[in-house]
């Protein structure tokens, strides 16, 4: 199938989403020489799954055991 025209720029991958997954799969896709399109409708994508990250580090949230 032949490719169609574009004006754009050209990706391998486009991700949608820039939160922690997004993020990580953006990364490691680029420094495996990917060029990769990282999408994020929300200015601050870390208010989203905030609360996750303290998870992450062994940290606990207030109100949990």
């Amino acid at each position: 199938m032949p490719r169609p025209d574009s004006t754009g720029p050209d990706y391998d991958v486009v991700i949608s989403g820039a939160a922690l997954a997004g993020s990580a799969a953006a990364i490691l896709l680029a420094r495996r020489g990917a060029r990769v399109a990282l999408l994020e409708r929300r200015s601050d994508p870390d208010g989203v799954q905030g609360a996750v990250y303290p998870l992450l580090d062994g940290q606990r949230l207030p109100g949990t055991r």
